[in-house]
């Protein structure tokens, strides 16, 4: 019996690579952390040269049938001026979708192949492979072993020892609110940070505000984050913003800092209050 691929990670890179591989009659098998998938994380935008991978493992038609369809992005200043536009059409199209439902299309038809709440707990490279040992006491050889568990991978950390995220020097609030946003992927640009709109359903839309901040210590699991404290003195205009951004962010009540997960339109609320501080000259 051939030894399998083990994948370490149920997310988007280690699904697509486990449909990938058995399609080529690979034996693969897929181990996750979490004993549930659930629908976490907010949008992504998949461009034309992911789309063709999809259609190529047979996946296309469902993702597209998932998401919304984009014709164009485009990027603007924070007032809604346009500063460029890019057509998606003219390089094959591109999809707008929740993170969590391109996971269970990647997902459709591995159910034998996905073992949940399952972790790494050691892997000794050898000549014909490699040996690990599972969460649950289970040593396996395998064929190869892939890495396909994020930031705080433990793949990386049983090859190469503990190795502490670089931080980029911004910071990024994400938020899906049940609305219908532009027309077309678009993000708006003020001084030290950048507002962005994507319409990943009929009535869905993800949103991101991603602002220049030092970093901050880690906050414990289920707290929610802070809003960036960038409220003016005065009450902030949201009136001079453009419309798509209006019809996400109400006016607010308040210019008082909060803290929020955004799981709905609050969080689009506050990205109004943040946006309207930062706005350029």
């Amino acid at each position: 019996m051939t030894a399998p691929v083990l994948i370490v990670g149920a997310g988007i890179g280690g699904l697509a690579l486990a449909q990938a591989l058995t399609r080529q009659g690979v034996p693969v098998r897929v181990i996750e952390n979490a004993a549930v998938l659930r629908p976490v994380g907010a949008g992504l935008i998949l461009a034309s040269n992911a789309l063709r991978v999809l259609d190529r493992l047979g996946l296309g038609d469902a993702v597209r049938a998932a998401g919304h369809p984009l014709s164009g992005a485009q990027l603007t200043t924070d007032a809604g001026r346009p500063l460029q536009t890019l057509s998606y059409t003219a390089s094959g199209g591109a999809v707008g979708l929740h993170r969590a439902a391109l996971q269970r299309v990647l997902a459709q038809g591995l159910e034998g192949q996905l073992l949940l709440g399952t972790t790494l707990r050691a892997l000794h490279p050898q000549r014909a492979g490699v040996e690990v040992t599972l969460s649950d006491g289970t040593v396996q050889r395998c064929r190869a072993v892939v890495g396909a568990d994020g930031l705080h991978s433990s793949v990386r950390a049983l090859l190469f020892g503990a190795v502490a995220p670089r931080y980029a020097g911004y910071t990024s609030w994400r938020f899906v609110v049940p609305r219908p946003g532009p027309a077309q992927a678009t993000e708006l640009w003020g001084r030290g940070c950048r507002l962005g709109l994507v319409p990943i359903g009929p009535d869905q839309t993800y949103g991101y505000l991603t602002v220049n901040a030092p970093e901050q210590p880690p906050r414990s699991r289920g707290r929610p984050e802070p809003w960036p404290k960038c409220w003016p003195t005065r009450r902030p205009s949201v009136a001079r913003s453009p419309p798509y951004s209006r019809a996400l962010c109400p006016a607010p009540r308040s210019s008082a800092p909060i803290s929020m997960k955004f799981t709905s339109a609050a969080g689009a609320r506050a990205a109004s209050r943040c946006w309207a501080t930062r706005r350029t000259p």
